[in-house]
C-alpha cells in the first residue's frame, strides 16, 4: 500500500555557488532541433537518511518548487517527491490518481513538453506528488543490492515566478541502506527551452583564492583592532569582486567552511575590495564569525572568501586557514622611568625612583620596581622580571599619580645582592596586569644608569698616588706613569658619565665639558681612575 504525503513548508535550499551564465542548451537528441538558452547550475552535495527533507526554488522566486523526502511506509523504503503546481518525468496509473513515479533518468536525455510528453502531475490531493518505490521498482531506482546506489537524474517542469514554465533536471543518489544525496540540479532560463540532464553548461572557474594568510595580535586594546591579517592577493584578481576577511574561533574553524562563510551578515566579515596589492588589515568594529565581539583572552584563525565577480568567474572560494593567534592584552606601561643618586647615606635610601602613571592605569594591579646591575641589563626582560622573588622588588600600588619614592634600606637587586657602592644599576618597573582588563604584564625600562657614591670619608686622591686640580675650567691631573691607559671619568651624582678620557699617567690637562665647573655654586662630582675605589669628591676651584 503507498502512502499519500503532504508538504510540509521547510528551510530553502543551501546558497546557491553558482549564477547564471550564457550557454547553448540541450542537444539533438530524436531529430530535434537545437535551441539557444542559458542554464543556471548549482552543486548540493547534501547527503540524508531517514525522515530528511531538501527543498529546491530554482529561480529563487520565494516559491519551492521541489521538495526531496526521504520518508518509510509499510516496512518498505519510499523516497518521496513532491512538486508545487509543477509536472516531473515519471510513470502514473490514472486509476489511482496521485499514485505516481518519478522515472530514474540517465545522463544525456532532453526534458522537453515536445520532447519528453510523459510529463505527470498528481490528479488529486493540495500537492501533487511522486515516490521512488524500492518495492516495486517502478521507475528505476530500486537498487537489486545492499550495497548498490543509483545515480540517475529527476527531470521536471515548473512554473516560474514570472509565470512562464521551464525545464530542469535534479540529480539523486539512492541506495538500499534508506541513503539520499541531492547532487546538484540546474534549469533553463529560457522559457519552454529543453534542458539536457547532466548538462550544466560552460562552466567558467570560481574565484581565485586569497593566499598566504598571516594573522597577529597587533594591540592592547581589547577590541578587534587588535586582530591583524595581511594575505597574498589572488593568482588572478580579475576574477574576484570583493574579498571578505572572517575571524573564526580557533575551536570552530575545522569545520568553518564555504557554506558558513557565504551566509555571514555584513558585520562578521571585513570587504576588500582587490587593487593589486597584497591587502593588510584589522578587525576594528567586527565581529567574529558566531556573531561575538572579538577581544582578548581568545584564540583566532582567520579565512578569506574570495567572491566571484560573476563575469569570469562562477563560485565564491574560501581560503585555507591563516595561522592561530591568541589575543592577549597587556598592561599598560609606567612612563619616564628615571633613578638618581639622591643622598649620601651609604645605602639603598640614596636611590630616588620616580616615573609617571601608565597612561590607563585600569589595567595595573600593581608596580613592581625592580634594581638590576648596569652588566646584566641585556639580558633582562619581561620573563626576567616576572620570575624576581617578592622580596626582591619594591610593590607600588597605581594611585593614578606620579610616583616618587626612596628605596628601603634593605631594598636588594632582583637577584637578592645587597646594593653596593660603585656599582652601575638600572632601574625597570614590571607593570603587573589586573587579570581582567589586561592578560599579560609590560614591562618598563631600563631607566639612566645610577651609581651610589657616598662623598665623605673617600681618600684622597694623594693617598691613592695622584693628584687633581681644577684651573680655569680645566682638569688638571698629575699621577705616577703607568705604562698602559686606563679609562679616567668623571662622573655626576645621578652615575651618568660626564667626560671620559684615556689616560697613562704622568702631568696631563683634560678640557671639562659645558661651563659648571666655573660657577659660583659647587657641583658635585666624582673622578675615577683606574679602580673604582680611587674616587674623588670634585667640585670647582677647589684643588685637592
Amino acid at each position: 500500500m503507498h502512502q499519500r504525503h503532504t508538504h510540509r513548508p521547510l528551510s530553502k535550499d543551501t546558497q546557491r555557488r553558482l549564477t547564471a551564465y550564457s550557454m547553448m542548451a540541450g542537444a539533438l537528441v530524436a531529430g530535434m532541433g537545437q535551441a539557444e538558452g542559458a542554464i543556471e547550475y548549482v552543486e548540493v552535495d547534501n547527503a540524508f537518511g531517514l525522515g530528511g527533507v531538501y527543498d529546491i526554488d530554482f529561480d529563487g522566486d520565494g516559491t519551492l518548487d521541489a521538495t526531496i523526502a526521504q520518508n518509510f511506509s509499510s516496512g518498505t523504503n519510499i523516497v518521496g517527491f513532491y512538486s508545487q503546481n509543477n509536472q516531473f518525468v515519471g510513470y502514473g496509473y490514472p486509476s489511482y490518481g496521485s499514485y505516481v513515479y518519478a522515472s530514474a533518468l540517465p545522463a544525456g536525455v532532453d526534458v522537453g513538453a515536445s520532447v519528453l510528453p510523459n510529463m505527470y502531475v498528481a490528479a488529486s490531493g493540495p500537492f501533487p506528488f511522486a515516490t521512488m518505490n524500492y518495492g516495486s521498482g517502478i521507475g528505476a531506482w530500486a537498487p537489486i543490492f545492499s550495497s548498490d546506489t543509483i545515480d540517475a537524474f529527476i527531470g521536471m517542469q515548473f512554473l516560474s515566478g514570472a509565470g512562464t514554465v521551464h525545464y530542469a533536471w535534479i540529480r539523486c543518489k539512492v541506495n538500499n541502506a534508506m541513503g539520499f544525496e541531492i547532487v546538484s540540479y540546474a534549469w533553463e532560463t529560457d522559457a519552454l527551452v529543453s534542458i539536457v540532464t547532466g548538462d550544466t553548461g560552460p562552466l567558467l572557474p570560481p574565484a581565485s583564492p586569497a593566499l598566504s594568510l598571516m594573522a597577529s595580535d597587533a594591540g592592547d586594546a581589547n577590541d578587534g583592532s587588535d586582530l591583524a591579517l595581511a594575505f597574498s592577493q589572488a593568482v588572478d584578481e580579475t576574477t574576484v569582486a570583493e574579498y571578505r576577511a572572517i575571524a573564526v574561533k580557533s575551536a570552530a574553524a575545522g569545520s568553518f567552511d564555504l557554506a558558513a562563510a557565504e551566509v555571514l551578515a555584513s558585520d562578521r566579515f571585513v570587504s576588500v575590495t582587490p587593487s593589486g596589492t597584497d591587502p593588510a588589515i584589522d578587525f576594528a568594529g567586527i565581529l567574529d564569525a558566531d556573531g561575538d565581539a572579538i577581544s582578548g583572552g581568545n584564540t583566532y584563525a582567520c579565512f578569506v572568501l574570495s567572491m566571484a565577480d560573476a563575469a569570469t568567474a562562477i563560485g565564491n572560494t574560501l581560503s585555507d586557514s591563516s595561522n592561530h593567534v591568541a589575543l592577549v592584552t597587556a598592561a599598560s606601561a609606567a612612563q619616564n622611568l628615571s633613578g638618581q643618586d639622591f643622598d649620601d647615606n651609604g645605602d639603598p635610601t640614596d636611590f630616588r625612583v620616580r616615573f609617571d602613571p601608565a597612561p590607563n592605569e585600569a589595567t595595573v594591579t600593581e608596580y613592581r620596581v625592580l634594581v638590576v646591575d648596569s652588566i646584566s641589563v641585556p639580558g633582562f626582560d619581561l620573563a626576567t622580571a616576572q620570575a624576581v622573588a617578592s622580596g626582591n622588588y619594591t610593590s607600588i600600588s597605581p594611585s593614578g599619580a606620579p610616583t616618587d619614592i626612596f628605596l628601603d634600606a634593605a631594598a636588594t637587586d632582583v637577584d637578592g645582592d645587597p646594593i653596593q657602592q660603585f656599582l652601575p644599576y638600572q632601574f625597570f618597573v614590571l607593570s603587573v596586569a589586573d587579570g581582567s582588563i589586561a592578560t599579560e604584564d609590560v614591562l618598563a625600562g631600563p631607566s639612566n644608569v645610577v651609581t651610589l657614591r657616598f662623598v665623605d670619608g673617600l681618600p684622597s686622591p694623594e693617598s691613592l698616588g695622584w693628584t687633581a686640580t681644577i684651573q680655569d675650567g680645566q682638569l688638571v691631573v698629575d699621577a705616577t706613569p703607568t705604562g698602559e691607559s686606563h679609562p679616567l671619568r668623571w662622573v655626576g651624582m645621578d652615575g651618568r658619565v660626564l667626560a671620559e678620557w684615556s689616560y697613562s699617567g704622568g702631568r696631563a690637562v683634560f678640557a671639562l665639558p659645558g661651563s659648571g665647573l666655573n660657577a659660583e655654586a659647587p657641583i658635585q662630582g666624582l673622578l675615577q681612575w683606574q679602580l673604582p675605589e680611587a674616587a674623588v669628591a670634585l667640585r670647582p676651584r677647589q684643588q685637592y
